[in-house]
């Protein structure tokens, strides 16, 4: 019992200073542009990047109602995470004028 108790004051002292620290989880998206490759259903698409790279993007619930402007070859702003490179957040249509 008194061997538990001191490992737990140990492990609660000691080792958080030895742990590596976390990136702050407030980091700021992302931001960038894609066209969309396929529809794979009402709210999520899939969208190639401009490295070339394909991920999944979705619209959030308060833009909904974009889904209908949204169809293939379409270019939108996106917004990722800097933990996740395989999804991204669809936050409007981008200007589609080259330049």
């Amino acid at each position: 019992m008194l061997l538990v108790g001191s490992l737990k004051r140990l492990q609660s002292t000691h080792l958080g200073s030895m742990l590596p620290s976390r990136p702050p989880m407030s980091e700021l998206p992302i931001m960038t542009t894609g066209v969309i490759r396929e529809i794979l259903s009402n709210r999520v698409f899939r969208v190639e990047l401009p490295n070339g790279k394909l991920v999944i993007g979705h619209l959030p619930g308060r833009l909904a109602g974009l889904a209908e402007e949204l169809a293939s070859s379409i270019r939108v702003n996106l917004e990722m995470t800097p933990f996740d490179f395989e999804k991204a957040r669809i936050v409007g249509c981008a200007d589609n004028a080259d330049g």
